[in-house]
């Protein structure tokens, strides 16, 4: 994670959240008003753009800011992937940690036309 910034946020959080800024600079919109447009709390988009809250944008957030910015959902999607957050991702829950393994137990097949078991 980026130096200085909220340790639930991921680098790719750190990058969507750098380009909408950027692109809100370019158009000389405030916070406010890109919250009012968002149809969000006014708030907000500050509190998405403190280094200290662990406030983001989602998906549904990034295709309104798109719509509002007339840009490509592309434009705020890195072109390779963050390698600090490939390396580093974030700690799961014990709960959802139990719930992954489940799903990678069960999601184990055998190819078709092979048996898990071997004959005899």
């Amino acid at each position: 994670m980026p130096a200085g910034y909220h340790p639930n946020l991921t680098a790719l959080d750190v990058f969507i959240i750098d380009k909408a800024r950027a692109f809100r600079h370019e158009m000389n919109m405030s916070q406010t008003a890109l919250g009012i447009e968002m149809g969000l709390d006014p708030s907000f988009i500050g509190n998405i753009e403190s280094k200290k809250s662990k406030d983001k944008y989602n998906i549904n957030h990034v295709q309104r800011l798109a719509y509002i910015f007339n840009r490509s959902l592309c434009d705020f999607i890195p072109h390779f992937p963050l390698m600090e957050d490939i390396n580093n991702p974030p700690a799961a829950s014990k709960k959802a940690g139990k719930k992954s393994a489940k799903i990678s137990k069960s999601s184990r097949k055998s190819p078709p036309g092979k048996s898990k078991k071997p004959n005899k």
